[in-house]
């Protein structure tokens, strides 16, 4: 017997850095305990999408039929294909489609900047002085 229909809901789980900063991802892995309706995830899809402004997203990675329970992996494999950005979120439009029991992200978080050298004034406190 197939579990009753849910009820359409919009969902959002992500997380941003802090101003002047982007994490530049290597993978992103999620745990999923239990797919009640796999559909949730797929149709439409849940998506892993990027933002400087978290306004204007990017789409990164769309869940398919592969989604399953216990952890799933979104990777890049060389740092020029990492995306970088300083919001990202998980995002669908089904109910139960952004639940989650861990959620982990491995990269690097750095200045958004692309100067080679950036200012970083030094003071020396010693004895009360500067």
């Amino acid at each position: 017997m197939m579990p009753p229909t849910q009820p359409a809901a919009t969902c959002n789980v992500g997380f941003s850095f802090k101003e002047n900063h982007v994490g530049m991802l290597a993978q992103v892995r999620f745990f999923i305990k239990t797919i009640v309706r796999l559909e949730n995830y797929v149709y439409p899809p849940l998506t892993l999408s990027g933002s400087n402004d978290n306004s204007t997203w990017s789409p990164l990675w769309t869940a398919d039929m592969n989604i399953h329970e216990g952890w799933n992996y979104i990777s890049w494999e060389t740092p020029d294909q990492y995306p970088k950005f300083r919001n990202y979120q998980f995002s669908g439009s089904n109910a139960g489609a952004c639940v989650f029991t861990e959620i982990k992200f491995k990269g690097v978080e750095t200045v958004d900047d692309s100067r080679s050298t950036l200012p970083c004034p030094i003071i020396l406190t010693l004895d009360g002085q500067s």
